[in-house]
């Protein structure tokens, strides 16, 4: 196991070896097909009213997907592959989720949206451990309490001596002369 390892190791890439690719070979270093918010929901439309990536998506759904991951995933490898940029894909995100939704609603079928409540809170062991938390939180909370913000004291600022820069890049200072008052 020792040896696969090693060879593994020996395979990977070298540090910076991304950097020495010639700049647009990958398609995210190239500019996007779509750099507006409207040509890119026009896009989207017609993809997903496409009849072959339509049934795709209902067939997703039936599946047990969420509408929440195919959306993100969509947006995401379109991003990926230079369709649009990351800032137009999450203007974009929330109308993509809304026309798949439309999708499985015109398909009389079950979905799950993904927005409903987490698994941790519909789980009753998970439940109990989390209200079990905020529950030491708020007492801990309920004994640090103060009752008044006139309570609040600032702290008195000690006097502080101020040490002189040192260092190469430090200003050099310019000492006083010191005069002896014994007439020396």
């Amino acid at each position: 196991m020792g040896r696969e390892v090693l060879e593994e190791t020996l395979n990977a890439p070298i540090p910076g070896e991304s950097l020495t690719n010639e700049m647009g070979a990958v398609p995210w270093q190239r500019p996007p097909r779509f750099s507006s918010v409207e040509e890119t929901v026009q896009h989207y439309s017609r993809v997903l009213s496409a009849p072959e990536t339509s049934s795709e998506l209902v067939s997703l759904l039936k599946s047990g997907s969420t509408v929440k991951e195919i959306s993100n995933i969509l947006v995401n490898t379109s991003v990926m592959e230079g369709v649009h940029s990351l800032d137009v894909g999450v203007l974009v995100a929330a109308v993509v989720y809304e026309m798949i939704s439309y999708l499985g609603d015109e398909a009389s079928i079950s979905y799950s949206t993904g927005l409903e409540d987490s698994s941790i809170t519909s789980n009753a062991s998970n439940q109990i451990m989390a209200d079990k938390i905020i529950g030491e939180f708020m007492a801990e909370v309920k004994d640090n309490e103060i009752s008044k913000p006139s309570q609040i004291m600032p702290e008195p600022i000690e006097n502080i001596e101020e040490v002189p820069p040192a260092g190469l890049m430090a200003r050099p200072i310019k000492e006083t002369p010191i005069i002896n008052e014994g007439g020396m």
